[in-house]
């Protein structure tokens, strides 16, 4: 793909001071506006462990869920293939998806974030320029348990830090996905689904793949910003009652 983890959680509507015993994997206490159910994200339960909640006189247990990566690693495919290729969101996603590399990071140490990226660095910029590498780092664990806000303000600043630590910055590229993905000032507006995933996402990308990308585009007298454009019209043509069942419908895949 040139343009552009699996999670299980509940969601705890109210508010609770929580303290994790120290066998919890992950936290899974979430809040969420834009999704009051969630059950195309709840179908998939693995490894469990307990979450102890205290709030004033109040305990309560909570059983976390951790997917397990190779389960994962093809529910991202499923997505790749049913919406991103299957909805013709990116042109260039079906040829590129044979040098599509699906890694999955769970660790909760930020440093193993930022290992996992300078790896995936690594590793696309030491493939062949003549054709197309790209990764999807997925994030699970603790990096899934957040929100989007957090998820744009924690995960992607310490992988975008990568790049600059590594003077990488002219030679790739970090784009991110999230399930609840909202750059919108419209309430369910079908357009956020295009940088919506099952699982939190970073897309790394070579600068010449992109750049190749754009080459192919203006041949066609189109520009990225026109894909951009197409999208966001696809997006409200499918409507977002069909969008929200095909993203079940991806977890049920399996």
């Amino acid at each position: 793909m040139i343009f552009q983890g699996i999670y299980s959680r509940q969601l705890v509507h109210n508010k609770l001071n929580s303290r994790l015993d120290r066998q919890c994997l992950y936290p899974t206490v979430v809040k969420s506006k834009k999704y009051s159910n969630l059950k195309a994200y709840n179908l998939i339960y693995s490894f469990k462990t307990i979450r102890r909640c205290q709030f004033k006189d109040i305990t309560c247990e909570i059983v976390c869920e951790v997917t397990p990566p190779e389960i994962t690693k093809k529910i991202v495919k499923a997505w790749v293939n049913k919406f991103i290729i299957g909805e013709n969101v990116c042109p260039f996603a079906a040829e590129s998806m044979r040098h599509t590399h699906i890694k999955v990071c769970a660790d909760e140490a930020s440093r193993s974030l930022e290992a996992a990226v300078a790896a995936e660095i690594d590793f696309l910029l030491a493939q062949p320029t003549h054709r197309g590498a790209t990764t999807l780092l997925a994030l699970t664990g603790p990096w899934a348990a957040g929100d989007f806000e957090s998820f744009m303000t924690l995960a992607v600043p310490r992988a975008v830090g990568v790049l600059e630590q590594l003077g990488k910055q002219k030679a790739m590229q970090i784009v991110p996905f999230h399930p609840e993905a909202d750059f919108s000032d419209i309430d369910n507006d079908p357009a956020c689904f295009v940088a919506r995933s099952p699982v939190p996402l970073l897309h790394l990308l070579r600068q010449s793949d992109v750049e190749r990308a754009e080459e192919v585009l203006l041949t066609l007298n189109k520009h990225p910003g026109d894909v951009a454009e197409e999208n966001t019209a696809r997006m409200h043509g499918l409507g977002h009652n069909y969008l929200t069942k095909l993203m079940g419908d991806i977890h049920s895949l399996l």
